[in-house]
């Protein structure tokens, strides 16, 4: 398989070519990668996150399981009402709640881009909004059930040793989005079925309290350009610039 594929994302329309692996982590944990790639980084704010408090302090593993192809995919997660960090050990990726950003982070190529989400938020609130909280975009991590979909209250479930409330997630047309493990103890959505059978979920939490510096970039990492980040390619004016 190539080490690059090309998406088409829903929300944008656009394809965008990148890593295959930072694409799986960026899509799963942090929204939607086109949702920050469609903007320019210059555009990129101040978004205060309601009720950060209430997230919980947590480690855990976020498993994806596609078992259709017995393919398991799984991230670090560190969660706190600072922030989120999520690595898979060759890339990461932070929201900052306080500072109100985010950073891409490829540690091989040692490099990173960061995006500060007050001027989206003039450009896309609605977007924003969910991009600065610790949801991701189908909601695992999520501080209430289906965000703004419809739901559906199912009862409760034992998940792992667990019991759990169980929602099902509606378009406005009613047709089923997914189903969703709300833990009332937690305070977070822990598993999410999809109907293409793939599965989201946090497994091996543990309540961990976590220094500041944890949602900050390595130091030793270079800033680039969203372009040069996303494709690899450094951009003209970098050239340019070398040649004066």
């Amino acid at each position: 398989m190539s080490e690059r594929i090309k998406i088409m994302n829903p929300i944008f329309l656009s394809v965008v070519s990148m890593p295959k692996i930072f694409l799986a982590t960026c899509q799963t944990l942090l929204v939607s990668c086109s949702l920050v790639y469609k903007v320019n980084a210059s555009l990129l704010p101040s978004i205060n996150i309601e009720n950060s408090q209430e997230i919980p302090s947590i480690k855990a593993v976020l498993r994806t399981h596609l078992s259709d192809s017995d393919q398991i995919i799984e991230y670090w997660v560190s969660l706190s009402p600072g922030g989120i960090f999520v690595t898979n050990g060759e890339f990461e990726l932070i929201k900052n709640f306080k500072a109100q950003r985010i950073w891409l982070m490829d540690l091989t190529r040692k490099i990173k881009h960061g995006i500060d989400l007050v001027e989206y938020s003039k450009i896309n609130p609605d977007s924003a909004a969910q991009l600065a909280g610790p949801a991701a975009q189908n909601n695992i991590m999520g501080v209430a059930p289906c965000f703004s979909w419809n739901k559906e209250y199912a009862g409760t479930r034992v998940w792992r040793g667990k019991v759990v409330e169980s929602w099902h997630c509606y378009e406005d047309s009613h047709i089923r989005i997914n189903t969703q493990y709300f833990d009332k103890k937690l305070g977070l959505v822990v598993r999410i079925e999809h109907p293409q059978s793939r599965v989201d979920e946090l497994i091996n939490i543990t309540t961990q309290a976590f220094d500041e510096q944890v949602f900050l970039p390595k130091a030793n990492l270079t800033e680039t350009s969203l372009y040069e980040f996303s494709s690899g390619v450094p951009s003209l004016s970098q050239f340019a610039n070398k040649e004066e």
